[in-house]
């Protein structure tokens, strides 16, 4: 597939420590490459105390490295669900020791539906650490002139894929205090 950015140019500055705005399934968001601690630091500076950081994989399996336990329903939906899946957890485990710095009190996990995400995560190895720019005008669709130009001038590559779609949030799942799954 032909893309308006250079992948190449995109994977250099995620593997540099980089920040990224880039389109989702959903929503335009600040993307870092999970294994740079420099590009997290950046990112959490600019997360809002009502955001969290979302682990964005490729597929099914790649999410069970992080979420070994998956509640059976997350994966029947997610190989049936035709709208993106985020699955949201509180901030433990595997994930606290993977993000030390993290302060906040939960983390997104999400199998991505995008091929211009899953080539990203592909081709640099390993998934990517998001975070979510709700839109200004707090409507259901989000456009790449929504975003307010704070974000635009944090980053270190804007790119130009699919500027012009309108995007809609997806569905965000999570879990009880007796570990049934709910819809949020």
């Amino acid at each position: 597939m032909i893309y308006a950015d250079k992948l190449i140019d995109i994977i250099n500055i995620l593997e540099d420590d980089g920040l990224i705005l880039m389109p989702t399934d959903t929503l335009w968001s600040i993307a870092v490459s999970l294994n740079s601690g420099v590009g997290f630091s950046r990112l959490s500076s600019l997360m809002s105390s009502s955001t969290y950081p979302i682990i964005v994989v490729k597929d099914l399996m790649e999410i069970k490295q992080f979420l070994p336990r998956l509640h059976p329903r997350v994966e029947t939906l997610m190989s049936i669900y035709e709208r993106p899946l985020t699955i949201v957890k509180p901030n433990v485990g595997a994930v606290t020791s993977l993000l030390p710095s993290c302060k906040a009190n939960k983390i997104g996990f999400h199998v991505t539906m995008d091929d211009f995400t899953k080539r990203i995560i592909d081709l640099l190895g390993n998934p990517l650490l998001m975070c979510k720019i709700p839109p200004l005008n707090h409507s259901d669709q989000q456009r790449f002139n929504d975003l307010s130009i704070e974000n635009l001038d944090a980053v270190s590559y804007v790119c130009k894929h699919r500027q012009d779609d309108a995007f809609e949030d997806g569905v965000t799942a999570g879990y009880d205090s007796e570990g049934n799954l709910i819809f949020e």
